[in-house]
């Protein structure tokens, strides 16, 4: 996964994600009840990443990416039935 992410090593000039220990909270009718928080590996984006998106980044509406292709229609899942 570091690979995939270009996770260089911590703090590495060239990461384009840092991977971090965040306290994540696992969903309800998992292993779990839900509500149980866990410690969890995370990637957010490095520094440089973030002062690009930050100066000349496009916001998407309603935090979603628009929708570029049907449903159905093998694109990504985006976790919720749509695509």
């Amino acid at each position: 996964l570091d690979h995939l992410e270009e996770f260089l090593g911590p703090g590495h000039p060239r990461n384009l994600y840092e991977r971090v220990v965040r306290e994540v909270e696992l969903p309800a009718g998992g292993a779990s009840d839900g509500g149980e928080s866990v410690r969890a590996w995370v990637y957010l984006a490095a520094a440089a990443v973030t002062r690009s998106l930050r100066t000349g980044g496009v916001r998407i509406p309603e935090g979603r990416w628009p929708r570029s292709s049907p449903p159905g229609d093998g694109g990504p899942d985006l976790g919720d039935g749509e695509r």
